[in-house]
């Protein structure tokens, strides 16, 4: 099934995000880890890409035939002969075919993207540096502490 246009944006954007942030990472280890998760990310990119191309034919053949013994069940409509209509057209068949190929892989380039920003996110987590001490409200009553903008206090 594929993501409808704004999730697929979100998840792009997601997995974009995790990559600059992974560049903050701090050790030699941590940048192996990221650079291991990338690099087999984009081989298993490589590689459906190459597989859709190289089988698009016969997946399409294949969910061809799979859509047209589908329309040939027999459904047991109470509409007589004449009133049904000839669902099949060729060329729909074979476009609907393709459709469904087609979205099957990029379900699978999306699958691909959202495991790659779960290790990614998971690493980020693992190697963050501890939450400092000083809150947004303590920063707040930190910065509050000093000159006021208004001139000196008047008695």
């Amino acid at each position: 099934m594929a993501l409808s246009i704004d999730k697929a944006m979100r998840l792009q954007f997601d997995l974009a995000s995790l990559r600059q942030i992974a560049r903050g990472l701090t050790t030699a280890e941590d940048w192996r880890r990221a650079d291991r998760i990338k690099q087999r990310s984009q081989t298993l990119r490589t590689e459906a890409k190459d597989r859709y191309e190289h089988k698009r034919g016969w997946r399409v053949t294949a969910e061809r035939s799979r859509l047209i013994d589908e329309a040939g069940i027999i459904h047991h409509a109470l509409k007589p002969g004449f009133a049904r209509a000839d669902g099949f057209d060729p060329e729909r068949t074979r476009q609907a075919a393709e459709r469904i190929v087609r979205l099957r892989h990029e379900a699978r380039i999306n699958g691909i993207d959202r495991a790659e920003a779960n290790m990614l996110g998971r690493l980020v987590r693992e190697t963050a540096a501890p939450p400092s001490e000083q809150t947004h409200e303590t920063f707040a009553r930190h910065a509050r502490d000093g000159p006021s903008r208004k001139g000196p206090k008047q008695d």
